[in-house]
């Protein structure tokens, strides 16, 4: 789902009709209701797609040669080195954790529904 398809959807929402019915200005409108609500699902959705990054990146290092992690990923299964292939699973899986961390601690300040305890 993309940002422009979330706000379009919002802005026919009741409370925005209400808030401008009440002559809010159109800024307001737009960053406290329409903006808040509209990257509600964004978020979510922006951290696992840098979860599939992570992943992907072994076909793309691979294919153009960087020297990333997938590269090595990709290097370490074709030399069966089973340690370094246990250590860069360890460390993808940590980096996705705390993607995930971080997008909890992001999706708690938009939604004041959420609370953190």
């Amino acid at each position: 789902m993309s940002v422009k398809a979330s706000a379009t959807s919002v802005m026919s929402e009741d409370y925005v009709n209400v808030a401008r019915t009440k002559g809010l200005k159109e800024r307001r409108i737009l960053i406290n209701y329409v903006g808040r609500n509209a990257l509600i699902p964004i978020v979510p959705s922006f951290i696992v797609a840098l979860g599939g990054m992570l992943g992907g990146s072994i076909f793309t290092e691979t294919i153009f040669g960087y020297p990333g992690l997938g590269f090595f990923f990709g290097r370490a299964v074709g030399m069966r080195d089973f340690v370094l292939i246990q250590g860069l699973l360890l460390l993808t899986t940590i980096a996705v954790i705390f993607l995930n961390l971080i997008a909890d601690f992001v999706y708690s300040k938009i939604d004041p529904r959420i609370k953190l305890s």
